[in-house]
């Protein structure tokens, strides 16, 4: 028995139908996305360049008992100021500045202490990272231990002023000693008002 060509044509147009016309199999999951568009913003200056340099120290200045949380000497102040900023017409009363470390990681275990970014074969401090403060006194960590933000400021108005911040040298670890060498942390800081 022969073929005609016609046949085979329409046997393979089926199985193509047949293979194009099955389900796809595939995992259903939903993203939403949320922000909100301003008019205007405000501008970010760091003093320094936005550099804050500690003074060397000895393994020995990382006393025992000095947490994420302690307000502990040796460190530097740095100043943001907030300028040009959009009219509030009363409406802005908090001012919240949400620092988080530019690779994303938090120094291991703990999520107030921001990580030397440094390893130790390219010349890197180890078990030391950085903890910023707000001024207030007691001086307290701008991070809770989730590693969200908790410094919020009241202000009746807020361009054009400057915040001071403490900045200092962390032991990640309290049970490991330190290893000395070059700490360096990159650490954005995004401003909200509301």
């Amino acid at each position: 028995m022969t073929r005609s060509p016609c046949s085979t044509t329409f046997v393979r147009l089926i199985g193509l139908t047949v293979a194009l016309s099955a389900a796809p199999l595939y995992a259903d999951t939903n993203v939403d996305f949320t922000a909100n568009v301003l008019k205007d913003t405000c501008q970010i200056e760091l003093n320094g360049g936005g550099k804050v340099n500690f003074a060397t120290v000895s393994p020995a200045w990382f006393a025992d008992g000095v947490t994420a949380e302690t307000d502990y000497p040796g460190g530097e102040e740095f100043n943001i100021k907030l300028l040009s900023c959009p009219a509030s017409d009363g409406a802005i009363t908090n001012v919240t500045f949400n620092f988080i470390p530019q690779s994303g990681e938090f120094a291991v275990g703990n999520q107030q202490i921001f990580a030397n970014e440094l390893a130790q074969n390219e010349g890197g401090a180890q078990n030391v990272g950085v903890v910023i403060f707000t001024t207030d006194s007691p001086r307290t960590n701008v991070l809770n231990t989730d590693g969200s933000s908790r410094a919020t400021f009241s202000a009746a108005t807020y361009s054009e002023t400057n915040w001071t911040f403490y900045s200092r040298m962390q032991k990640v670890n309290s049970s490991e000693s330190v290893v000395p060498g070059v700490l360096m942390s990159h650490v954005l800081v995004n401003v909200s008002y509301q």
